[in-house]
């Protein structure tokens, strides 16, 4: 007698634990559907089949619950599946589903699984037969407030397309949301414009997106993650007065490399700075790269470790102002691989770049010795700072000449130069003369006293004395010759070719090679 009073206390005790066992979705009123159908799932979290009562699957119409279940085994079989019962009134509605995981108070979306209505005898698989629904975790992205100084990121979906309504936090509050067109006319297109023009589009896999918010939020991506190539074709406009560049994004839910130098937004999110292939585009990462001919494509490869960074021999010039923030940084590399155009997102910012042949650069390629002139334009008035970083490269000579003072600063015994300067200062205002290890080494009397500005004129800053300026073309002839003292300016009158200028000064001689082009 005492043994059935416990296995009837032991049944109650069990009955009411089946009965405390709520759903988190719930139909409001199935009266208020004239009718419903059945969907058997069978469900897999991340790649792997669930079979916990503490996994309930909802259906949903928008936001309304349709209906919903938790996973149970089948009686007669060892199957794991959901038996949903999807109330509606009209055939055709599309139906959407969720996960909820009890165990863990944690909802995943799949906005990329869905069913029709259909009737009531038709429905949506057998037990033997389920449909099989695969729900991933969500990717999220933190995202800081806008602020005067910044806040903007460059942004990209992990799970293909999607629309930007169907991210969570994404159009809320106040938010600027734009994709990237190098047509002129169009080069921002905004999700919300207030003029007539509204585009509303979806985020596309490999495509990146300008975004900021008012407030401090966290955008949410619920899908399956982007499983594709990688590889993304890269728009080149003819004509147009952006050509060739691209914003484009990581499409895996992981950090990835691409095959393409490129710009990524600064840590502030207000001026984009200069990468290269061997630094990682974080998941969720927006990036700008240059195709600079048709049919060119871009290439992500998934990385799951970092094991490799920075195998380029490379020299990266930062420029930060009097309060240590990083503005701009260009590179010089020594692997003969891409170059990269100068680019910014605002074109009075502060910059720092490499000019060659008429052209502005972020990344050039250098010979194991030589000259290279380096460009730098303030927006404010004040104090900068240029800082000189050294990876997989070792010189034997490193020398910054400041055209404008004629400071010539050793860079091996000190990286950095913090100098005044003012937003008319000439834009050449600096040059770099270095040798690696193991090339020719540069003689003292190689150092350089003359430069040509952004106007093509040849300049040379400060003599003290008078001094003679000559001109001697490769044969050794006299082209041309002058005196001057101060600062001298003036228009070179040669043909283009290889010319050798002479300083004289008293018993002191220099000579530099120069180039007119």
């Amino acid at each position: 007698m005492k043994r059935k009073i416990v296995i009837l206390i032991a049944s109650i005790l069990l009955l009411g634990s089946m009965q405390a066992q709520e759903n988190h979705y719930n139909v409001t009123d199935i009266h208020a559907f004239q009718t419903h159908m059945l969907v058997v799932a069978q469900i897999y979290l991340n790649g792997v089949e669930q079979s916990s009562s503490n996994i309930e699957i909802g259906a949903f119409v928008g936001d309304e619950v349709r209906g919903s279940d938790r996973v149970g085994p089948h009686t007669s079989h060892n199957y794991n599946r959901a038996h949903i019962d999807v109330y509606y009134t009209n055939t055709g509605e599309s139906v959407q589903f969720r996960l909820y995981d009890h165990s863990t108070n944690t909802e995943y979306l799949s906005y990329s699984i869905s069913v029709e209505c259909l009737t009531r005898q038709d429905g949506y698989g057998t037990n033997k037969y389920p449909v099989v629904f695969n729900f991933s975790a969500p990717f999220t992205k933190e995202i800081a407030a806008y602020t005067e100084n910044g806040g903007y990121y460059l942004i990209t979906s992990p799970i293909g397309q999607v629309n930007p309504e169907n991210v969570s936090n994404m159009v809320s509050n106040s938010f600027d949301l734009y994709r990237f067109n190098q047509n002129a006319s169009l080069e921002w297109e905004n999700w919300e414009a207030e003029s007539t023009t509204n585009y509303h589009f979806s985020l596309e896999p490999g495509k990146g997106y300008l975004y900021a918010n008012s407030e401090n939020v966290t955008l949410t991506f619920a899908g399956t993650p982007y499983s594709g190539s990688g590889e993304i074709v890269l728009d080149y406009i003819q004509g147009a007065a952006l050509t060739g560049w691209n914003l484009i994004g990581n499409p895996y839910a992981n950090n990835a490399i691409v095959n393409k130098p490129y710009y990524r937004l600064n840590e502030a999110g207000s001026a984009l700075k200069t990468s290269t292939e061997e630094t990682y585009v974080e998941a969720m990462e927006g990036i700008f790269v240059q195709a600079t001919e048709t049919n060119q494509t871009a290439t992500f490869t998934p990385q799951r470790s970092k094991a490799g960074q920075h195998a380029i021999a490379l020299t990266n010039i930062v420029v930060s102002n009097s309060k240590g923030i990083v503005l701009d940084n260009a590179i010089i590399r020594f692997d003969k691989g891409q170059i990269l155009g100068k680019f910014q997102l605002n074109e009075n910012s502060t910059k720092v770049y490499i000019r060659q042949e008429g052209q502005d650069y972020a990344i050039v390629n250098a010979d194991e010795m030589g000259e290279i002139p380096i460009g730098f334009k303030a927006e404010n008035n004040g104090s900068y700072t240029l800082s000189f970083t050294n990876k997989k490269v070792s010189y034997c000579y490193l020398h910054l000449i400041d055209n404008l003072t004629g400071n010539n600063i050793d860079l091996l015994q000190t990286p950095t130069y913090t100098f005044n300067a003012l937003t008319t200062d000439y834009a050449s205002r600096f040059k770099l003369v270095f040798a690696i290890d193991g090339s020719s080494s540069l003689s003292a009397g190689s150092e350089t006293f003359a430069f040509i500005n952004d106007m093509g004129n040849l300049c040379i800053i400060g003599t003290e004395n008078s001094a003679t300026l000559q001109l001697i073309d490769i044969l050794g002839h006299m082209i041309h010759s002058e005196q001057f003292s101060g600062n001298y300016e003036s228009k070179l009158n040669a043909a283009p070719g290889i010319y050798m200028l002479r300083l004289i000064q008293g018993e002191d001689v220099k000579v530099q090679k120069i180039i007119v082009n």
